[in-house]
């Protein structure tokens, strides 16, 4: 199995959700690839058998700017046949809490991914949810 990781991340709590779950897996002996999203055009996706994206939500529940470009060429992309899930980080004050994660993972959807874990969603500091992060991980992989 291959994997990517590719995320956005302002503060830098993204990026260490993104760190956990590449480390996670690497240990299950399971090859991976982790890029920043600024990094990565939507036809490198296709290489991989299991897509992992992450970003945290800002705004009234947008994806960061740094996200935007991935999230929109992905509808040029045929996903069928790939697995998937989405991750990120945001804050229950606002109301749409963790949007950018639903957006990623409608994409996903819409690209023909099939959803293999519910989004993995951190409200706050993300140090101490690492832990069942990295089960998380352990899960979709095993």
């Amino acid at each position: 199995m291959k994997v990517i990781i590719v995320y956005a991340s302002r503060t830098g709590k993204c990026q260490q959700m993104a760190e956990t779950i590449s480390e996670t897996i690497r240990g299950e002996g399971v090859d991976v690839d982790l890029y920043p999203a600024s990094m990565v055009e939507a036809s490198y996706l296709l290489d991989y058998d299991l897509i992992l994206l992450g970003s945290s939500t800002y705004g009234e529940g947008e994806l960061l700017d740094e996200m935007q470009p991935l999230h929109n060429d992905m509808q040029s992309v045929d996903l069928t046949g790939k697995k998937a899930a989405a991750f990120g980080c945001g804050s229950k004050r606002y109301p749409l809490f963790c949007n950018g994660v639903d957006l990623l993972e409608s994409r996903l959807i819409d690209c023909g991914a099939s959803i293999v874990a519910d989004s993995y969603k951190i409200d706050g500091p993300v140090m101490f949810d690492l832990d069942y992060l990295a089960d998380w991980a352990r899960k979709i992989v095993t």
